[in-house]
């Protein structure tokens, strides 16, 4: 599925999900699987209500893109389970890659792999992967789903 300009998407099944360049797309909340996630530079997608993000593949959010609750929700309402696994030498990738200049705002688990994130991103929630890899100039504010009560 490819979403361009502005758009929104119910809860539900998909395969692969792209937004494209400077997209602004609403995710309005519930259970989401996906193959795959690949967020283009420049776009924004917010989540307008709690959500649970499945991906079996990888995920990629573009630089200076935005990947965050919308007002009125927390970054601890928004859950991304990445079940894919890094990428081969020939073709290097990380299950989850955060890109540069990121506005993110979600609790993100790579079960499998590396989550990374890219140098001058500036992240609240909770970031947990088999690998976490961190760039420079990044700042994280816990806001953690992952917490015992």
């Amino acid at each position: 599925m490819n979403l361009s300009g502005t758009a929104s998407l119910p809860a539900g099944n998909y395969g692969q999900l792209t937004v494209g360049p400077n997209a602004d797309v609403t995710l309005t909340g519930g259970a989401y699987n996906f193959g795959g996630i690949e967020v283009k530079p420049g776009a924004t997608v917010r989540f307008a209500a709690a959500s649970t993000v499945g991906v079996s593949g990888r995920v990629l959010v573009g630089n200076g893109s935005t990947f965050a609750p919308a007002t009125g929700v927390q970054a601890h309402d928004v859950v991304l389970y990445g079940a894919g696994v890094d990428g081969p030498p020939n073709k290097p990738g990380d299950a989850i890659a955060i890109g540069s200049n990121v506005t993110l705002g979600l609790n993100a688990y790579a079960a499998n792999g590396t989550l990374s994130l890219g140098s001058y991103t500036v992240g609240t929630g909770a970031y947990v992967g088999k690998r976490v890899a961190v760039g420079g100039n990044v700042t994280l504010n816990e806001d953690s789903a992952f917490l015992s009560p």
